[in-house]
């Protein structure tokens, strides 16, 4: 009678230490790094940072960047490279305005902002935020 506790506390310290040990195996990497590493591969899938910058400065001249501009998909239709990064959500007016796309889930994803390279202000640097193609393509987690 007294091996059975036993055998009880036993089989739930051994499951205990497998679903530790998958749960830290499968843990993603999170880091602004790995995030860039992700965007700069769907950028050259998208046609290339030329393309990609080219397409967000025709936006900023076609939609305005003083006011905050959603987009459904047909809106999207003509800026291929753009649709093709995430989930578009649109031009946010700010120091410099830029277009936001999200991608993947909000655990495990990231933002790229695309920059307005015709602002007379420039993305601030900061240590979260890792820059992409030069003053044009920006990531963060």
């Amino acid at each position: 009678m007294k091996k059975r506790p036993k055998i009880i506390y036993l089989t739930l310290a051994i499951l205990f230490i497998v679903i530790v040990v998958v749960m830290y195996t499968t843990k993603p990497v999170l880091n602004v790094e790995s995030a860039g590493i992700q965007a700069n591969q769907l950028i050259v899938s998208a046609g290339g940072s030329s393309k990609v910058c080219d397409e967000a400065s025709q936006m900023f001249k076609r939609f305005g960047v003083s006011n905050v501009k959603f987009f459904n998909s047909s809106e999207l239709k003509d800026y291929p490279a753009i649709a093709a990064l995430g989930t578009v959500d649109g031009i946010w007016p700010g120091s410099p305005p830029y277009i936001k796309i999200r991608v993947g889930t909000h655990i495990r994803g990231f933002i790229i902002e695309i920059a307005d390279t015709n602002s007379p202000v420039k993305h601030v640097k900061s240590t979260n935020i890792l820059e992409v193609v030069d003053s044009c393509v920006f990531v963060h987690r």
